[in-house]
C-alpha cells in the first residue's frame, strides 16, 4: 500500500508539472505569436468574440506546427504515446502485463504540451492517465517487481495522476477517486487512492484548475438574476457609471476602416453617429463578424450598413434594475447611456460587469 501511495503521489506531481508546462506554453506561444490574450475573469460574453489582431494568420500556423512537431516526436521516439492516453494505459494494464517504456511518460508530457499548448483541441485526463501509469511501470521496473505488482503500480500511477490531480485543483476529492477507479476498471486501489486524493487536496488548496472562476456568485455575471431586486431598484445608473470617452463611429466610415478601428480598440460596442453627432445606430463585434469574410465587402458598405438601428439605450436616471431588464430583453451585455434631455448623445456605456462591480463593492462596504 505504501508503495502504491508513493507512486500515486509521484504521478500526481507529474500531472501538476504537465499542467504548469501546458499553461506556460499556452500563454507564451499563443500570446507571443498572435497577440491574443485570454479574457480575464469576469469579462463580458462579448469579449469572447473580439476580433483577432492583425497577426491572426498565426492562429492557423501555430496549431499546425505544434501538431506536426508533436507527431514527429511521438513517431520517432515513442509511438505508443500517440492518441488519447487512457486507451494505451488500459491496454498496457490488461494485455502487456503493465509494461510501459520509461520514455513514454516524458514523451507524452512533451507531445501533449505541444499539441494543447499551441491551440490544439484535446483534454488533460488522457495524457495524465498515461503519464501516471508510465511512472508506475518505471517504478516496478526499477524495483524488479513481478507482473502482478507491476500492474498494480500502473493502476496506482494512473489513478494517482487522475485522482490526485483533479482532487487538488478541481476541489473534488470524492468524485476524483470514483472517476479514477472507473477509468481504470478496478477498485483494487480504492483505499490508497483515497489517501492520495486527500493529500493532494490538502497540498493544492491554493491551486485551481478553473483560473477564471469568480470569487463569489455575486461577482459572476451568470448569477445576475439572483441579485436582490430591491437594492438594484434603488440605485441609479449615474451612480454606477461615470461620463467617459466613447469611441464613436461616423456612419459613412468604410467597412475596412471600421474593422481596423474595432480591432485596435478594447471596446465591444460602438455607437454610430451622423454628421451632427447624433446616434443613428450601434455596431457590435458580432455585427462585424457576420459580414467580415464576405469578399469585396469592404469596398461596398459603410458603418451605417452593418449598424443596428433603433438603439435601445439606458437613461442617466434609470435604475440599475431597469438597465439589466433592457439588456436581458435583447440579450446583450452592454448598452449606451444617454441623458433624458439629450437621448441621441451618448455619454457612457454601461455593462453587466459595471453593475456587478458596483453592486459587489456596495454590498461589502
Amino acid at each position: 500500500m505504501l508503495l502504491s501511495i508513493g507512486v500515486g503521489v509521484v504521478a500526481g506531481l507529474g500531472a501538476i508539472l504537465f499542467d504548469r508546462l501546458l499553461g506556460w506554453t499556452l500563454h507564451t506561444v499563443l500570446q507571443a505569436f498572435t497577440g491574443y490574450a485570454e479574457p480575464q475573469a469576469g469579462s463580458s460574453a462579448a469579449s469572447l468574440f473580439t476580433l483577432a489582431p492583425v497577426r491572426s494568420l498565426w492562429f492557423f500556423v501555430i496549431p499546425a506546427l505544434g501538431g506536426l512537431v508533436s507527431g514527429v516526436i511521438v513517431y520517432l521516439v515513442a509511438p505508443e504515446a500517440e492518441g488519447h492516453g487512457t486507451d494505451a494505459m488500459i491496454d498496457a494494464f490488461h494485455h502487456r502485463g503493465g509494461k510501459i517504456r520509461k520514455r513514454v511518460p516524458f514523451v507524452k508530457i512533451i507531445a501533449s504540451v505541444l499539441t494543447i499548448g499551441t491551440g490544439g483541441s484535446a483534454g488533460k485526463e488522457g495524457p495524465i492517465a498515461q503519464i501516471g501509469s508510465g511512472f508506475g511501470s518505471a517504478f516496478a521496473s526499477l524495483l524488479k517487481l513481478k507482473a502482478r505488482e507491476r500492474r498494480l503500480l500502473v493502476l496506482a500511477g494512473a489513478a494517482g495522476g487522475i485522482g490526485g490531480f483533479f482532487a487538488g485543483v478541481a476541489r473534488t476529492p470524492v468524485s476524483s477517486v470514483i472517476m479514477a477507479c472507473e477509468m481504470s476498471a478496478s477498485y483494487t486501489l480504492l483505499v490508497p487512492l483515497m489517501l492520495v486524493s486527500s493529500t493532494s487536496y490538502l497540498l493544492l488548496r491554493n491551486t485551481s484548475l478553473y483560473e477564471k472562476q469568480q470569487i463569489s456568485r455575486i461577482a459572476s455575471p451568470a448569477h445576475l438574476t439572483e441579485f436582490a431586486r430591491g437594492m438594484l431598484e434603488k440605485i441609479r445608473v449615474h451612480e454606477a457609471v461615470r461620463e467617459q470617452p466613447v469611441t464613436r463611429i461616423p456612419e459613412e466610415m468604410p467597412f475596412a476602416d471600421l474593422v481596423r478601428m474595432v480591432t485596435r480598440s478594447g471596446e465591444s460596442h460602438f455607437p454610430v453617429v451622423d454628421r451632427d453627432g447624433r446616434m443613428t445606430g450601434i455596431v457590435s463585434i458580432n455585427d462585424i463578424r457576420a459580414v467580415l469574410f464576405e469578399e469585396t465587402i469592404d469596398r461596398l458598405i459603410v458603418a451605417r450598413d452593418v449598424a443596428t438601428p433603433n438603439v435601445v439605450r439606458v437613461h442617466w436616471n434609470e435604475t440599475l434594475q431597469q438597465a439589466l431588464d433592457k439588456m436581458a430583453a435583447i440579450n446583450v451585455d452592454e448598452l449606451p447611456v444617454a441623458r433624458e434631455e439629450k437621448p441621441d448623445e451618448i455619454v457612457a456605456m454601461v455593462s453587466k460587469r459595471d453593475i456587478v462591480d458596483y453592486y459587489y463593492g456596495r454590498s461589502i462596504s
